[in-house]
C-alpha cells in the first residue's frame, strides 16, 4: 500500500505546481506513512508516499534506472517479483542494487514497455516517465485492485492520483457532480467505465494502460477476464490444475518483510487461505468480526479452521459510533458507501491497525465472483439457458427489486432509467459461452469493483495493505476455463455453490466444515443497523427538503420508502441498500461542496 500522485504539464512546472504536489503528499501519507518524496522535471512531478513491505531499508521512490531515463512511482505489489528478477539478471544481464519488487518493475518496463504488463503478476497501479519521450505510462492491475483517478485542467494539465481526495484538498478541483451517473449508483451500487460521480475526474480502468504526452493522451485495455478458451472437460483435470494454482499463489501473496495477517470467517475461502498462510508464513495473526444479531457469529467454526487460539482475535462489531464512523469512511474517500460491509471493514482495521500494528492482510475476496458463491449467479445462469433472459436483464443482475423502490423517488413518477453506454459495451465484450461463466464475468465487472475500491480505501486510512490472492490474474484466467457445472452442482436436490472449491477444501479443512449448507461472509446487519436510533437520526437529518438530492429526486418519496423500512423486518421492507446508498451519496456532496 503506497500513495502515488503526478503531473504532467504543457508548460515548465511552476513554484505553484511544486507547492501544490508537495501538499499532495500530506493527504496520502496515511497510505504510505514511513517516506515521503518528490522528483521534478522540466514539466512532469512525480510523488511517492511509501509504506514499507518489502526490502524496507531500501525501495525508496520515485525510483530511477542506472541510465537515469526512466523514472517510477508505484503502488502496490508485484508477487512473482523474485521469478522476475531472475529472468532480467539471466537474460539482460540487470544488475540489482535492491530487493524490491519496485526495482524489478522498472526493469520490467525498461525491457518490455507496455509489453511488460503481461508478465505481471499482482496488484498495481504504477507511472514511469521517460525523460527522453517526455512521455508517462500509467498502468493498472488486470481486475483494478489498486486505483488510480486522473483528471485534465483548463490548463490542459494532467493530475492522477490514488485518491480522489487529493484533488479537492490541495485546491486544484472544484466538485460538480456526475448528474448523468447518480442513477446508475444508486439502482447498482456501482458505475461502469471510466466516468466516476465526479464531473470531469475519471479513474483509469482495471486492465488498462495509458500514455501521456504533450501531443496526446492514450488509453488501451491490454487484459480481458476470459480470452475464449476451451473448457476443461474433467472435473479431476480441472481441481487438481485449480489446487496448484491457488498453492502457488498463495504462497507469492504472502511475501513480505513484516508481519502478515488474515481476515477470516467461517467460510470456505478465507480458511483454505489461512490453511496455507500457517504453512507459508508461519506466526500469522487471524481477525474474525462478529456481532450480537443473529447468524453473525463465526466465532467457533473459524476457531476450528485456523486452530490457533493463540494468533486468532475476535472483533466485535457494534452499533456503537457506527453512524460517526460511516461519516468518517465518506469523508474519507470521497465517494459514497454502496452497502453497510464497509463499516464491518472499517471496525476490522481500525482494531487490527491500533492493536498489532499489521500493515499486510489477506483476504478471500473475490472467490464468490470465480467460482459462483452467491445464489443469484445459478439463478441468471439458469434462465439464460431456458431463453428466459436478455443480454439487457443479465446486465441488470437481478437489480429489478432496486428499480422498484426507484420508483417511488423518481422525481418524475415514472422509471426512465436505461443502462448506460459502458455497461451496454461490457455485456457484449463477454465472450464465454457457459451460461454461468457469463453472469460470473458481468459481477467481475460490475459487482466486484466497488468491494475492490473500499478495501484499498479503508485499508489506506490505516495504512494497511489488503491483498485478495483469489484475485491473482492467474485464478481468474483460470477460473474461465472452468464449466459452470462445475462451480454449482446438484446434490440430492440441494445445489452446492463453489462446488469445486469444496473438493479442493476437503483436502486440507475438516468436512463437516467444507459441506456446510450455511455461507459465510463479513458483513454487517444492514437492514437492522438503518432502523438504530443514531442512523435513523442521521438518515433524518441529512435527507430533508433542503438537501442537494432535492434537485434529482422525490424527497417525499425517500422519506415515504424510509418509513416503511422502519421498524418491520419482513424482505419486502427491507431498503436498506437503496437507503445506504441515497444517504452516503448525500453525505459525500454535502461534503465536498463544503471543500
Amino acid at each position: 500500500m503506497c500513495g502515488i500522485f503526478g503531473l504532467h504539464s504543457l508548460k515548465k512546472i511552476s513554484d505553484e505546481d511544486k507547492k501544490n504536489c508537495k501538499r499532495s503528499l500530506k493527504f496520502l501519507k496515511d497510505r504510505g506513512p514511513d517516506e515521503q518524496n518528490i522528483k521534478t522535471f522540466n514539466n512532469v512531478i512525480l510523488c511517492h508516499s511509501r509504506l514499507s513491505i518489502i526490502d524496507l531499508n531500501n525501495g525508496a521512490q520515485p525510483m530511477e534506472d542506472f541510465e537515469s531515463r526512466y523514472t517510477i512511482i508505484f503502488n502496490g505489489e508485484i508477487t512473482n517479483f523474485k521469478f522476475l528478477k531472475l529472468k532480467l539478471i539471466k537474460e539482460y544481464g540487470v544488475k540489482f542494487i535492491t530487493d524490491s519488487d519496485t526495482e524489478v518493475l522498472l526493469y520490467m518496463y525498461k525491457v518490455y514497455k507496455e509489453k511488460c504488463l503481461g508478465y505481471l503478476e499482482g496488484m498495481f497501479a504504477f507511472a514511469v516517465y521517460d525523460k527522453f519521450k517526455n512521455e508517462i505510462f500509467l498502468a493498472r492491475d488486470p481486475l483494478g485492485i489498486k486505483p488510480l483517478y486522473y483528471f485534465k485542467n483548463k490548463e490542459k494539465k494532467f493530475f492522477f492520483s490514488s485518491e480522489l481526495r487529493t484533488f479537492y484538498k490541495i485546491g486544484i478541483k472544484k466538485f460538480f457532480l456526475n448528474e448523468k451517473k447518480i442513477d446508475e449508483f444508486i439502482i447498482h451500487g456501482n458505475i461502469v467505465g471510466k466516468e466516476t460521480l465526479h464531473k470531469d475526474i475519471f479513474q483509469l480502468e482495471a486492465g488498462c494502460f495509458a500514455k501521456i504526452s504533450k501531443k496526446s493522451f492514450l488509453v488501451k485495455k491490454y487484459w480481458y477476464p476470459s480470452q475464449n478458451l476451451p473448457y476443461e472437460s474433467k472435473f479431476t483435470i480441472a481441481k487438481n490444475k485449480l489446487e496448484k494454482i491457488l498453492i502457488n499463489i498463495f504462497k507469492e501473496w504472502s511475501i513480505a518483510d513484516v508481519q502478515v495477517g488474515c481476515l477470516t470467517s467461517g467460510g470456505l475461502d478465507s480458511g483454505l487461505l489461512s490453511k496455507f498462510l500457517k504453512k507459508f508464513v508461519g506466526k500469522v495473526k487471524f481477525f474474525t468480526s462478529y456481532s450480537n444479531e443473529k447468524g453473525q457469529d463465526e466465532r467457533k467454526i473459524s476457531l476450528k479452521i485456523t486452530r490457533s487460539r493463540k494468533n486468532h482475535k475476535f472483533i466485535k462489531i457494534s452499533d456503537k459510533n457506527m453512524a460517526i464512523n460511516f461519516k468518517k469512511i465518506i469523508s474519507y474517500t470521497c465517494e459514497p458507501i454502496h452497502n453497510l460491509n464497509s463499516i464491518t471493514f472499517y471496525f476490522l482495521c481500525k482494531f487490527i491497525k491500533e492493536k498489532f500494528k499489521i500493515k499486510v492482510l489477506l483476504t478471500g475476496e473475490g472467490s464468490d465472483e470465480c467460482f459462483a458463491g452467491y445464489k443469484r449467479h445459478y439463478d441468471l445462469a439458469k434462465k439464460i439457458k431456458l431463453n428466459l433472459i436478455t443480454r439487457k436483464d443479465l446486465l441488470m443482475s437481478l437489480n429489478y427489486l432496486t428499480v422498484n423502490r426507484f420508483k417511488k423517488f423518481n422525481i418524475k413518477n415514472k422509471f426512465s432509467y436505461k443502462l448506460s453506454n459502458e455497461r451496454l459495451k461490457e455485456g457484449k465484450e463477454i465472450k464465454s459461452s457457459d451460461f454461468l461463466n457469463k453472469v460470473l464475468e458481468i459481477d467481475q465487472k460490475t459487482f466486484l469493483p466497488p468491494y475492490l475500491n473500499r478495501m484499498d480505501m479503508i485499508g489506506g486510512m490505516f495504512g494497511m495493505e489488503i491483498r485478495p490472492p483469489y484475485l491473482d490474474k492467474r485464478v481468474v484466467e483460470y477460473s474461465h476455463k472452468i464449466p459452470g457445472k462445475f462451480k454449482c452442482t446438484m446434490i440430492k436436490n440441494f445445489l452446492w455453490r463453489k462446488y469445486i472449491m469444496r473438493k479442493i477444501a476437503e483436502k486440507f479443512l475438516p468436512k463437516n466444515l467444507v459441506w456446510n449448507k450455511k455461507s459465510y461472509q463479513f458483513s454487517a446487519p444492514a437492514a437492522v443497523s438503518l432502523k438504530k436510533d443514531s442512523f435513523r437520526k442521521l438518515f433524518r437529518s441529512t435527507i430533508n427538503k433542503n438537501c442537494y438530492l432535492g434537485k434529482y429526486y422525490n424527497i417525499a418519496g425517500i422519506l415515504k420508502m424510509f418509513g416503511e423500512h422502519g421498524e418491520i423486518r419482513e424482505s419486502k421492507n427491507d431498503h436498506s441498500n437503496t437507503l445506504i446508498r441515497i444517504l452516503s451519496l448525500e453525505l459525500m456532496i454535502k461534503n465536498l461542496k463544503n471543500v
